[in-house]
């Protein structure tokens, strides 16, 4: 982690982490390796891919954020750079040359893998020219609306002595990440506050829960 922050490039470290991890892979020589979040500080990311590479197994990578076609960025804020090698990130230092190496060693990948995610990722994806070759498929993800869906939360209300006729807004993210939105729930709290002086308009209860995700 620190080398990582001293130097910018990420996922250049943890080796012999990731060397532990691919004597696993080979001992257990599945049929398919599945990819997910690579990106961190918890694994060499070279290493491993290169490694992977000379397996003989098929790779299945589900791009769960843009990382994969990026030369850092999990979610570039509509920065379109990474069509173009991401040269000049004003971001992160590094990314064009954590760009050219994610290009040397996708090279001996894009045969054996597919790349899988919703279609607003993938239409991104062959747009970058680290991907331009590779092999994409559509998956549209959803949720389990048995489980996650409106409730009347009784048992929640009840353990936290909260009024039955309260409105219960949850939202769990980092509170530093704008884009997650908290800043949005408290200024819809303190607009709520300002009006509960003139009318009864605040039978609201707000929950800002600190993700440790970043």
């Amino acid at each position: 982690y620190v080398c990582a922050k001293y130097t910018g490039k990420e996922g250049y470290y943890s080796t012999y982490f990731t060397k532990t991890i691919l004597t696993d892979i080979c001992i257990y020589r599945p049929d398919i390796v599945l990819i997910l979040n690579l990106h961190g500080h918890w694994l060499n990311i070279p290493i491993f891919l290169n490694g992977i590479s000379k397996l003989d197994t098929r790779i299945k990578w589900f791009m769960c954020d843009e990382y994969p076609y990026t030369g850092r960025c999990e979610y570039t804020k509509g920065c379109e750079g990474f069509k173009n090698c991401c040269l000049g990130c004003d971001r992160y230092q590094n990314v064009d040359k954590q760009y050219s190496d994610k290009y040397e060693y996708y090279s001996k990948l894009l045969e054996k893998t597919s790349f899988s995610s919703v279609p607003y990722i993938v239409d991104r994806a062959k747009t970058s020219s680290l991907l331009k070759n590779a092999n994409f498929e559509y998956i549209n993800t959803g949720i389990d609306t048995d489980f996650y869906r409106p409730s009347e939360a009784v048992y929640f209300k009840k353990k936290y002595k909260i009024a039955e006729d309260k409105v219960i807004l949850l939202n769990v993210a980092p509170f530093s990440n704008q884009r997650k939105g908290v800043h949005m729930f408290i200024d819809a709290a303190k607009l709520l506050q300002r009006h509960s002086q003139r009318a009864p308009l605040a039978n609201i209860v707000f929950y800002l829960i600190e993700s440790s995700a970043q």
